[in-house]
């Protein structure tokens, strides 16, 4: 049985060198600065919460609005506490050195947001998350649902870039398994879609063509979040380079966690054939 990813809420562990400590005025300033009207909507020992009552048409009470919330109790990490994210993070060399001095964690998530259209959704997340990042005094993210971590200065870096078109940093991931020690054979995937209701991808590959394929399984993850699930099987799609194609194929993924995926292999007749042949989406640098 796949498992279900689709969560009624999006959340990050943030990870501390210290104790984290909170000003919620100053988490409550910064957020005022996205434009959208913000209140604290709870703000007891085990939670501080802020509602966005615009977001709801009509809605009277703060607590029915959508919000973003902080678990205040904290947890002390134990060492080795996030392995499998640690192996499937790429793109932070300095992961290592600094996830070693974070000894404190604490949840941050949305809450009642599951209405909200996914693109508003994650950047109204991230504008929030940025917000609390920029009151305290956190250095690293673990994206639960992608299985990635993050240096939450990079992070800030990357999203706060003007017009946010790397919106999925953090919530994405490109995953990367040896599958036959003889061929050189690998299988790529992404991870983080399932927690918004869409497929992942997945495609074997040689270890010649490990960057490539990782280039584009970002711009398809970003195509399906950007159009919804809208690839059906036998579709033929975009590879590598323009002349280059790959059929789609809905299947049951092969890395945990089981979840629907669509898996891209090389079209044999080496020709695009599908009206979804056009999707391209050029991933940010």
């Amino acid at each position: 049985m796949k498992d279900n990813l689709f969560l009624p809420t999006f959340y990050v562990e943030l990870l501390f060198e210290n104790p984290p400590e909170y000003d919620k005025y100053k988490i409550l300033s910064r957020m005022e600065n996205s434009g959208i009207s913000v209140e604290i909507a709870n703000d007891s020992q085990e939670f501080l919460s802020f509602a966005f009552p615009e977001l709801v048409q009509g809605q009277k009470e703060l607590e029915a609005c959508p919000q973003c919330v902080i678990v205040k109790k904290s947890e002390i990490l134990e060492e080795n506490s996030y392995k499998s994210s640690f192996e499937q993070t790429w793109d932070w060399p300095e992961k290592d050195k600094s996830l070693r001095k974070c000894k404190y964690k604490i949840i941050f998530s949305d809450f009642l947001a599951t209405n909200l259209d996914n693109q508003f959704r994650i950047k109204h997340f991230n504008n929030c998350l940025i917000s609390v990042l920029d009151s305290m005094n956190c250095t690293a993210i673990h994206w639960v649902t992608s299985m990635r971590l993050t240096s939450a200065v990079h992070y800030k870096n990357i999203v706060s870039r003007e017009h946010q078109k790397d919106f999925l940093f953090g919530a994405l991931n490109v995953r990367l398994f040896p599958m036959n020690e003889h061929s050189g054979e690998f299988l790529m995937d992404t991870m983080g879609l399932g927690a918004f209701n869409l497929p992942d991808l997945q495609c074997y590959l040689k270890k010649t063509d490990i960057k490539d394929i990782s280039r584009v399984l970002t711009n398809y993850g970003y195509y399906l979040f950007e159009n919804g699930n809208i690839i059906q099987n036998g579709d033929t799609i975009k590879g590598i380079h323009e002349k280059q194609s790959w059929v789609c194929g809905l299947e049951g993924s092969v890395m945990k966690p089981e979840r629907s995926v669509i898996t891209l292999e090389l079209d044999c007749n080496n020709h695009i054939t599908s009206s979804k042949s056009s999707m391209h989406r050029l991933h940010p640098q």
